[in-house]
């Protein structure tokens, strides 16, 4: 899972340079105050997510061309731009070839048959995923009922080809999709066009936050798994300025407890603090036991006190044993190291 890096949105979606700062009624000099999509626009752009094409010589204002179509890359940029974590970087071929690889790594494009990305992006295409990041993002999908009230809102429901129903049917029900024209067909075979690109991206934003945002859905989900695994837990949550450390204690399991400690940031990113640990293997233990969790004001490093044994020679019994004893670890969170371990307990 990935996220939010918008620095190359300028190259990216085509852009020359936008504007200086200016009153919204005169933002983009093609997108008036009184347009449908003034507000969605205006709201992309001051995220970042989309830009303007260019200037317009005899006023110097921006130009958006909200009825011009998007393709599937720029589709890609905005969306693994703003919603996926860790763009991949080095990635051959086109400008927007890292936006794609980050499309396909979370399978964000599965189902949705593009095959040309720099060809105009279909409104099914853009369904399809929608639907596959609400789902790998897991925001709560409608029931049976939601589904059936959505298809009744879509007035070309029996024309949509039984591949893209679904997805059409899902994002009309979560409200981020809707019909194409006044009596509600979805036209799916029209191409996606900037205007309603902006308007998607607001709608998909809003949808991801109300169901608590990338670090909420994480911890969530951890929260989820040990649950159902049926065993009896403890899940502790130490929110922090910059994020939140969890410890999970399972109990009841083939070798006695284990314990999990982590650090999810606010784009949802893992850190596993037990990894940075020295190993202490003794039949598959695990020996991290934290107390006294606490932050640096500003947020970026994490102190504890546990219990730390190394060993060497790989699982089961170790050959050699460094029991360390009560120790003070500082993690930077930022980094993603230990900065200090200092021993604090009899050994």
């Amino acid at each position: 899972m990935k996220k939010i890096l918008s620095f190359a949105l300028a190259a990216a979606l085509t852009v020359a340079l936008s504007a200086p700062a200016l009153a919204w009624e005169s933002h983009f000099g093609d997108v008036p105050s009184n347009h449908w999509a003034a507000e969605a626009i205006n709201r992309a752009n001051d995220d970042g997510a989309m830009v303007g094409t260019g200037t317009f010589p005899e006023t110097g204002l921006a130009r958006f061309e909200p009825d011009a179509d998007l393709t599937s890359a720029q589709f890609a940029v905005i969306v693994a731009g703003e919603f996926y974590r860790d763009i991949p970087d080095g990635v051959a071929g086109p400008w927007y070839a890292p936006f794609r690889q980050a499309m396909e790594d979370a399978g964000w494009d599965e189902g949705a048959g593009i095959q040309d990305w720099e060809a105009p992006m279909t409104r099914y295409q853009m369904a399809v995923v929608l639907y596959n990041i609400a789902e790998e993002q897991r925001v709560p999908l409608p029931d049976r009922e939601g589904l059936e009230a959505a298809r009744d809102r879509i007035s070309d429901w029996t024309q949509i080809p039984e591949e893209y129903r679904q997805a059409v049917a899902v994002n009309y029900a979560l409200g981020l999709l809707s019909g194409a024209d006044e009596s509600g067909a979805f036209a799916g075979d029209q191409s996606l066009t900037r205007a309603q690109a902006a308007v998607v991206y607001g709608k998909l934003k809003d949808a991801l936050f109300a169901s608590g945002g990338p670090m909420e859905r994480v911890l969530s989900e951890r929260e989820r798994q040990l649950a159902e695994a049926g065993l009896t837990y403890e899940f502790t949550r130490y929110p922090g300025k910059m994020g939140t450390v969890y410890v999970e204690y399972q109990f009841g399991t083939s070798h006695g407890t284990a314990c999990v400690m982590g650090y999810v940031d606010a784009e949802g990113r893992i850190l596993d603090i037990g990894d940075l640990l020295p190993r202490y293997f003794m039949y598959g233990a695990n020996y991290l036991s934290p107390s006294e969790i606490t932050f640096s004001e500003d947020g970026t490093r994490l102190t504890f006190i546990t219990p730390i044994k190394e060993g060497k020679g790989g699982y089961g019994e170790p050959e050699e044993i460094k029991d360390w004893g009560d120790t003070l670890c500082t993690v930077d969170l930022t980094a993603g190291t230990i900065v200090s371990m200092e021993p604090v307990g009899e050994k």
